[in-house]
């Protein structure tokens, strides 16, 4: 509601990227991708500017062990949204070469991303 409400406030948009996140994040550990994948899809719509919100969902599109929701052009393309968003934070250039090396994109997972 607040987010509708008052789009202007990025605040409140990180607040619901981070109940998202937290949401996908206890799904997945849980054994529901498919509903984890439906709770970042949702997080990333509704705050684009959740550079963690990107790098996880990419993390988890790379690395989730039921193969079948692995999606790794999408996760390449989360990664490199967290890396433009907070190009400082290492763990978002980690995430972007795990996801590089999954498409078999093995020079640009080595740092020429």
């Amino acid at each position: 509601m607040l987010v509708s409400e008052t789009p202007q406030r990025t605040s409140y948009r990180l607040d619901l990227a981070s109940s998202h996140q937290s949401l996908a994040s206890l799904l997945a550990s849980t054994g529901r991708p498919a509903e984890a994948v439906r709770q970042w899809s949702e997080g990333v719509e509704d705050c684009p500017e959740g550079a963690a919100l990107h790098e996880n969902f990419a993390w988890f599109l790379s690395t989730c062990a039921d193969v079948q929701f692995r999606d790794t052009d999408l996760a390449v393309e989360r990664a490199r949204s967290a890396v433009e968003l907070e190009p400082q934070r290492g763990a978002n250039h980690n995430t972007l070469g795990v996801a590089l090396y999954r498409t078999g994109d093995h020079s640009a997972a080595a740092g020429g991303h």
